[in-house]
């Protein structure tokens, strides 16, 4: 690991505190107060107390360090947005178009449920002259599609898309 590396991304260190009770009551009431589990308010409290303690006379290293660290940040989080964005614009597109064939279908209902009902009755009087002419015809065991590729299929059928 290069020396650069190791300014930013110190290494992890374990330290032990040993704190009294009324200390240790307050610490564990603004950790609670805030949402932090013990051991993240601790680094935090601990980090703050540190960055403060250097804060008044920082070198011109730690500075260079912070400052990179604080760039590369920035970076990824300009990276997240723009992917955020790109998703979003994404998504609209695509709910655009499936409002948009949503009103198509819906428009295409009517006419598809008159033409069903045509389809019915044009069925019902042709099985009714089968029956007059004494023609027997056995009910045929239709094959088996599901719903989502029949409305699909019917509307392929009825329409220019394909």
């Amino acid at each position: 690991m290069s020396e650069a590396v190791r300014m930013v991304f110190p290494p992890m260190r374990s330290i032990r505190l040993r704190l009294d009770g009324e200390l240790r009551q307050e610490l564990e009431v603004v950790i609670r107060e805030r949402g932090w589990s013990v051991e993240e308010g601790v680094k935090i409290l601990l980090g703050y107390a540190a960055a403060a303690s250097r804060a008044a006379h920082p070198s011109p290293e730690e500075t260079r360090n912070e400052l990179g660290a604080a760039r590369g940040e920035l970076a990824v989080l300009r990276h997240r947005a723009f992917m955020a964005e790109d998703g979003i614009r994404t998504l609209r597109m695509n709910i655009t178009g499936f409002e948009k064939s949503l009103e198509q279908f819906e428009k295409s209902l009517p006419r598809l449920e008159r033409e069903h009902q045509d389809l019915q009755a044009h069925l019902a009087s042709l099985l009714a002259e089968a029956t007059r002419r004494g023609i027997d015809i056995a009910p045929e065991e239709p094959d088996v599609v599901p719903a989502h590729r029949r409305l699909i299929d019917l509307y392929r059928k009825r329409s220019d898309w394909r």
